[in-house]
């Protein structure tokens, strides 16, 4: 068994607004994937954890991406992202690369506020050693916020966030779903519930998120499923 920490820190730039777009606000992020693999996480003994012979995998990046609003509705969000990950005690190494460009349109329906969101892009993967891969996908979603009124007057900011997204692939993959099992599958869909605030993330001690939540993952070509934990809008790369 693998167990693997990802954590990504990010730089935004301070000056929000570009001449060329006149008022209108373009911001740009630098991003610093960092992962870690454990062979053993055990709580009771937080030495092994950290001792330098549980490391199996490690990976470095940098990404970027500039979300620009065209206006008041429509926005656009071009992303770029290079990786290097390595197998400790042996030679195997990987490059992985994924670029994207991602659009919403947001409008209200009433009390609630509705984002449709459409991203196309291309994920490919260089290894040390082996044959290299890469794939194009495509994906649709739609993400409401509904404010909880009905709770009381206490909370008029906070927002239950349904979402679905589905991910088309023009051709074919492998996903490996154990060590020595894979399965083949073309699309899957993503459908989750998130509960997050209107004026700001979601903040305890030094953690801040843009919402928490739940969401379940099924691909209707194949057996591939999955629960994944849901942590930010389907516009974030």
């Amino acid at each position: 068994s693998v167990f693997v920490i990802n954590t990504a820190p990010l730089w935004k730039e301070g000056d929000p607004t570009w001449e060329i777009l006149g008022d209108r606000p373009a911001h740009f992020r630098l991003r610093v994937p960092i992962t870690v693999g454990l062979a053993s996480i055990e709580f009771d003994d937080v030495s092994d954890i950290i001792d330098l012979g549980n490391l199996s995998i490690t990976g470095v990046g940098l990404g970027a991406d500039l979300d620009i609003q065209l206006s008041d509705q429509w926005s656009v969000r071009p992303n770029v992202q290079l990786s290097h990950g390595r197998i400790i005690g042996t030679p195997d190494y990987a490059w992985t690369y994924r670029t994207d460009i991602r659009a919403r349109y947001q409008f209200d329906l009433g009390p609630v506020s509705t984002s449709i969101i459409g991203a196309i892009g291309l994920v490919g993967y260089e290894p040390g050693r082996g044959e290299a891969d890469a794939f194009v996908f495509t994906e649709l979603g739609a993400e409401f916020e509904i404010p909880l009124t009905w709770l009381g007057e206490e909370h008029k900011n906070q927002r239950l966030m349904p979402y679905f997204k589905y991910t088309q692939l023009p051709e074919t993959i492998e996903v490996q779903t154990a060590y020595d099992t894979t399965d083949k599958t073309n699309n899957l869909i993503d459908v989750g519930i998130a509960f997050g605030k209107k004026d700001g993330p979601l903040a305890w001690k030094f953690i801040e998120l843009d919402r928490i939540g739940l969401a379940a993952a099924v691909s209707p070509t194949s057996e591939l499923k999955g629960i994944k934990l849901v942590f930010e809008s389907l516009y974030e790369p």
